[in-house]
């Protein structure tokens, strides 16, 4: 059985972590220590693991794990650690917490993994749906200007048509009068 946890543990990328909670010293495995950025083998306190969270982060991360520890219960969160290189990395982890018998919390176990691409992904993903809906907004005023301007097009076709139908009668009239008494005065010229 702990051999297939072991491989478990392994295929999917998890590290592993053991917090004593009277000491506030966490030992983690080989993937729990390149995950949060501390040299391998090191034991880590409860202190300087919440100092390598992200500063923006930091309170959320340090309230669930109180709350968890106080509860005895669950903890899942996700965070970014800061590398001594100042480089940021998105971690999520889970824990339980081990009460003795009296139901004093003794033990907090949990796992994490390096989440860094997934959350990479999601921003790029969000900066890309931001792009592609100020291009929508874009093409749907574009759209209504074209719509307006097809409209005033039509708009004033029709003016145009009416203009020039409202000419042709007012010119035809005058012009009829003026070709009648032509051929009137030709006859008169012809008959003699």
């Amino acid at each position: 059985a702990a051999e297939k946890l072991a491989l478990a543990v392994e295929g999917a990328r998890l590290g592993t972590w053991d917090l004593d909670v009277a000491t506030g010293v966490i030992d983690g495995s080989e993937a729990w220590h390149a995950y949060v950025g501390v040299p391998p083998g090191r034991s880590v306190t409860l202190a300087e693991f919440h100092a390598a969270v992200h500063c923006e982060d930091r309170e959320r991360v340090v309230g669930a794990r109180t709350r968890a520890i106080a509860e005895c219960g669950h903890y899942d969160e996700e965070y970014r650690i800061v590398w001594p290189d100042g480089s940021e990395h998105w971690i999520a982890s889970i824990g339980q917490c081990f009460c003795s018998p009296d139901g004093h919390v003794c033990r907090m176990k949990g796992v994490v993994q390096d989440i860094t691409v997934r959350k990479e992904t999601e921003r790029r993903m969000a900066e890309a749906t931001a792009v592609i809906q100020a291009h929508a907004r874009e093409v749907a005023l574009l759209n209504a200007q074209l719509k307006k301007r097809a409209l005033d097009a039509e708009t004033a076709t029709r003016t145009r048509e009416a203009l020039l139908r409202n000419v042709s009668h007012e010119l035809r009239t005058p012009l009829n009068q003026v070709i009648g008494g032509t051929t009137v005065l030709r006859r008169r010229e012809l008959d003699p």
